[in-house]
């Protein structure tokens, strides 16, 4: 893809690998960030809908594990 400020909804679905439909659905429910400049046709930045991406990070089983044993050791010890 070449370097561009914005990308229309069709770049940006292509490059979210997801329908077009379920981006529009996304961008009406306000879970993708996109800018509407004249009320009609949708754009969106990479970087945004990169730092999208990654806020959908998910946790491995050690990760949680750790999280569980520290929340566990913080709670036994106020009593």
């Amino acid at each position: 893809m070449e370097n561009k400020s914005f990308m229309t909804s069709a770049e940006a679905a292509s490059y979210l690998s997801m329908g077009l439909s379920t981006l529009h659905k996304k961008t009406m429910r306000k879970e993708i960030p996109c800018y509407k400049p004249t009320g009609k046709n949708l754009y969106f930045k990479a970087e945004e809908l990169d730092a999208w991406i990654a806020r959908g990070r998910v946790k491995t089983d050690a990760e949680i594990e750790r999280e569980a044993q520290a929340y566990c050791m913080q709670k036994g010890g106020r009593k």
